[in-house]
């Protein structure tokens, strides 16, 4: 027995209205899980361009949000680590004053211990990186900044050792430190700036303190220096000239680097304006958009609740129709 034309029709008419359903349901759901239209040129009529310029603008924001958020944690661990070195070596220069006159080995002993720790530590500082960047190389990021320290303070020791008193020693180092000796053997940075960042338009920031450079130099100088004063070649009474000598630039270092941080804390300010510039910008921008293209999450919800239902009655009147007519063909 036929089933009939009729009921044919009925079933191919409500499978296509099963299929747009699926399809509008599809389509609601997407708009719902990404909070805006699924076809922008529908909902805007065919003029996306405005939309377009929105989003245009909102990435080159988050571009510089980046950015800015980058050469904040790298302005961040610098600042930090300059200031673990410049810690070290200010509380070395208050310990070192109680060795001044007390003609001591035991107190220039301890207080060549103290140095050789400082001078590990502000290597170790100048040769962290972040982000897979060593902060204190200039442009080159992809090297440790500094070599051996080992090295380095065997040749402090040798450069004091060569010298008949401490003035001279001292003033050997010096020499050692800034006619390019120290730069060739131990800096494996660059000579060029650390690579700036666009944080605005035309404006772009870098964050550059060299491990070469005269703060640090005075620093790592100083440490050296007092680290070899306790050496069995040397007389009690050198080594207190020494310590003294190292005393004085480990002060003009750590006062050098507190101008550095100074500028550093400058830089940090402007970066900080334009992140709260920025993050209002971002929410105006988000606004303009969603106010385009943005879906309601209640609205969508209801709609894709009501297009569940009507597909839920669609099948089910599917299949009393496919029903009825085994009924027919049975009869």
């Amino acid at each position: 027995m036929s089933t009939g034309f009729p009921t044919l029709l009925a079933t191919r008419t409500l499978q296509a209205t099963i299929t747009r359903s699926k399809e509008q349901l599809t389509k609601a759901q997407a708009e719902f899980g990404a909070e805006r239209a699924s076809d922008i040129a529908e909902r805007m009529n065919g003029d996306i361009g405005r939309v377009q310029r929105l989003e245009k603008m909102l990435s080159d924001l988050e571009t510089r949000k980046a950015s800015s958020t980058f050469l904040t944690i790298r302005a961040d661990t610098t600042q930090n680590l300059l200031d673990d070195v410049r810690q070290q070596a200010t509380n070395f220069s208050a310990s070192s004053i109680q060795v001044n006159g007390g003609s001591n080995s035991a107190l220039v002993s301890s207080q060549a211990v103290t140095a050789r720790t400082g001078l590990e530590m502000a290597f170790s500082a100048l040769n962290a990186s972040v982000s897979g960047q060593s902060l204190f190389g200039g442009a080159a990021t992809d090297v440790q900044p500094l070599g051996d320290m080992e090295a380095f303070r065997e040749d402090i020791r040798a450069i004091v050792l060569a010298q008949p008193d401490a003035a001279s020693a001292l003033a050997a180092v010096e020499t050692y430190m800034n006619d390019g000796s120290f730069d060739a053997a131990y800096y494996q940075g660059s000579s060029n700036d650390a690579p700036s960042v666009e944080i605005a338009s035309g404006r772009r920031l870098n964050v550059d303190v060299r491990a070469n450079d005269d703060s640090i130099k005075q620093v790592l100088a100083g440490f050296a220096i007092a680290a070899v004063a306790d050496d069995p070649a040397l007389s009690t009474q050198m080594g207190e000239d020494l310590i003294s000598g190292a005393n004085s630039k480990l002060i003009k270092g750590a006062d050098a680097i507190t101008g550095k941080q100074a500028e550093i804390g400058i830089m940090q300010s402007e970066i900080e304006r334009l992140s709260t510039r920025y993050e209002a910008e971002k929410i105006t921008l988000t606004t303009a958009i969603d106010d385009l293209v943005g879906v309601d999450e209640y609205e969508a919800a209801t709609r894709i609740t009501n297009m569940e239902t009507q597909l839920e009655a669609n099948y089910l009147l599917t299949a009393r129709i496919a029903n009825l007519s085994l009924t027919n063909y049975l009869r």
